[in-house]
């Protein structure tokens, strides 16, 4: 499971299907293991990562962590980018 510690962590690969977890769709993505070998990240359970979703299976994906947010309601959030390749 990818859990990023502080703003600016990111993870890169290539979005595969979602499975069903504990909490609904999980999503994961094949990450190269720096050995030629792929190697599966298990992404966190997150609403801000629902927008995997339209990204089609197989592109590339970088999903950056931007650090804790405030809403305007005062609840704390997770904040991500998510870039995918062209």
């Amino acid at each position: 499971m990818w859990s990023p510690a502080k703003a600016g962590d990111n993870v890169t690969g290539r979005l595969s299907a979602p499975e069903n977890g504990p909490f609904g769709e999980q999503h994961t993505i094949l990450t190269d293991d720096g050995h030629g070998h792929d190697s599966v990240t298990v992404l966190p359970h997150l609403a801000a990562l629902k927008d995997l979703s339209r990204v089609p299976l197989g592109a590339t994906v970088r999903i950056t962590y931007k650090g804790d947010k405030v809403s305007a309601a005062g609840n704390t959030y997770k904040a991500f980018t998510i870039e995918v390749a062209a």
